[in-house]
């Protein structure tokens, strides 16, 4: 008979991840049965002996990692210049990972998502990170081609049961 297990899940828009590294190990120490979900990291994608997203692997010994570049189009079609931006990423404990695994298909700049296989069947964990809203189109459009990718992944699985987490940019009393 499998016991029940507490996870704490928590998000964090870290705003690099180099610059929170020491508080990402930490809260990793003080919660072990954790997921976080983290938000704005700026890594790039994994490049030769260039840290990158795989970073995310390494942050503390009983932690694993799973994430997403908002750079990989650009780092694949040119030479990267300028400050890194975005990117969503989970770390969790290595005990979950028979029952996390990372949904590759509905991954963007924006958005990652893990699986959290529960006996009474699957939890979506949905990790995201909406633009800035501002008064321009641009992030209008990015803003509600995002809203968009995380409807697509909840009509795609309407059996699921889903957890939705991020950094929304958005003032809910508005």
């Amino acid at each position: 008979m499998a016991s029940k297990v507490s996870i704490n899940l928590s998000t964090h828009n870290v705003h690099g991840f180099n610059g929170c590294k020491h508080y990402l190990e930490s809260r990793c120490s003080k919660s072990l049965n954790s997921i976080l979900c983290i938000q704005e990291h700026w890594l790039r994608p994994a490049y030769k002996k260039i840290k990158g997203i795989n970073q995310v692997r390494v942050t503390h010994s009983e932690f694993d990692g799973y994430g997403v570049s908002a750079m990989k189009k650009e780092h694949s079609s040119r030479i990267a210049s300028g400050r890194p931006y975005g990117g969503t990423a989970f770390i969790f404990n290595k005990k979950f990972t028979p029952f996390l695994r990372p949904l590759i298909k509905y991954e963007c700049d924006r958005i990652s998502v893990m699986e959290l296989l529960d006996k009474d069947g699957p939890i979506l964990i949905i990790n995201a990170y909406l633009p800035f809203r501002q008064n321009s189109e641009e992030h209008r459009v990015a803003y509600l081609e995002t809203i968009g990718n995380i409807r697509e992944i909840l009509d795609s699985n309407p059996t699921s049961r889903f957890i939705l987490l991020g950094d929304f940019n958005y003032n809910l009393y508005d």
